[in-house]
């Protein structure tokens, strides 16, 4: 995939946006969890459970 990006293929391009549409999600909803952990913020923890 790197190096179709280097290249420039189309195809690379579309599977990186798909990836980064992919992984958005999911590291918001990491970060988010990470981050009521450290604030040690009960109420958003007990609503992820």
């Amino acid at each position: 995939m790197v190096n179709g990006l280097h290249r420039l293929y189309g195809i690379s391009f579309i599977f990186f946006g798909v990836m980064v549409l992919i992984a958005t999600p999911i590291l918001r909803v990491t970060l988010s969890i990470l981050y009521s952990i450290r604030r040690k913020d009960k109420l958003y923890m007990q609503s992820l459970l």
